[in-house]
């Protein structure tokens, strides 16, 4: 079974300023929020997400929060 880890601006940030952004793709699935993915581009350096990572939208009606659904 393939880990499925959802990624915020932060780690991408400093994953790439580390030049070791590629060792997140060794960790499974990386999945970031569209928003996240915008975020990221908008930084001074001009990088932008790698293809190994799948941007995707956020339903509301699936975000959970410790263990409660958000309406």
């Amino acid at each position: 079974m393939t880990r499925i880890i959802v990624c915020d601006t932060g780690p991408l940030l400093h994953l790439s300023e580390a030049g070791a952004i590629h060792l997140l793709s060794l960790a499974g699935e990386i999945l970031t929020p569209s928003l996240v993915a915008i975020e990221f581009e908008a930084n001074p350096q001009g990088w932008h997400p790698p293809q190994w990572i799948k941007i995707v939208g956020l339903e509301m009606s699936r975000v959970r929060t410790c263990g409660a659904t958000l309406k």
